[in-house]
């Protein structure tokens, strides 16, 4: 896998996050945003969903430019992932992965006890890659929850 810098989101993001906004929005595999309108980019006029103060978006970029994000949500205990999302051009090489264990070091740091998120029952190549990160999936539901506490102390980012 060509190598990927995941950081924090910057103002000057914005053009290229949004354009990836459109891209998932018509994309017939990005069952989450679609059903339920949570990227709609029609729906947020400017940078709204990046004002919220309960979320945080994270980047994923290449020598192309962003070629992914991820953004959480936090609970009391845990970080819940809202969305991740991974450019057409750089799926299939572990960008998904390499987002998933970022959120998990910034929960620790955060002192989280878990990451936990829910996800739709179609989404197969979600559910495979993020078991293999050890999350378990609440029979029924389609919620997934992976403990991160490790020791005692916080992580650093």
């Amino acid at each position: 896998m060509e190598s990927v810098n995941i950081r924090d989101f910057e103002d000057k993001d914005w053009p290229e996050l949004r354009a990836l906004i459109m891209e998932q929005w018509n994309d017939r595999y990005a069952y989450n945003a679609v059903e339920y309108n949570l990227l709609d980019p029609y729906m947020y006029e400017d940078e709204y969903l990046l004002d919220i103060e309960n979320y945080k978006f994270f980047i994923a970029e290449d020598d192309k430019g962003l070629c992914g994000f991820i953004f959480v949500s936090y609970g009391k205990d845990s970080l819940n992932l809202e969305y991740v999302y991974v450019a057409q051009r750089k799926r299939r090489q572990g960008v998904s992965m390499e987002l998933m264990k970022y959120i998990e070091k910034y929960g620790r740091h955060l002192g989280k006890k878990e990451i936990v998120m829910w996800s739709l029952v179609q989404n197969d190549r979600s559910h495979t890659m993020k078991e293999k990160l050890g999350y378990k999936f609440e029979m029924y539901s389609y919620t997934a929850r992976k403990n991160i506490e490790q020791g005692k102390g916080k992580e650093s980012v």
